[in-house]
């Protein structure tokens, strides 16, 4: 019920991951999803496209880069 401008971070990442997972599914396509501020938001929508997690991290000062397993959420 709250206007998209006036939204949290977290409750935009949701709602366009939803137009994403609706748009695949209409068009029977699947990309590749980067979300960015991903330490904003706490669960995601499930979908069939890989998401990229852009992550800040105090404990890294220097970029990093990590990868997990499939099913697998990589966090530090």
């Amino acid at each position: 019920g709250v206007p998209f401008p006036d939204a949290n971070t977290a409750s935009k990442i949701q709602a366009g991951l939803d137009i994403i997972n609706a748009l695949s599914e209409h068009y029977n396509v699947q990309a590749p999803v980067w979300v960015d501020n991903r330490e904003s938001v706490t669960e995601l929508p499930e979908t069939d496209s890989q998401l990229i997690n852009l992550i800040v991290s105090p404990a890294h000062p220097v970029l990093t880069a990590e990868t997990a397993e499939v099913g697998a959420l990589a966090m530090s």
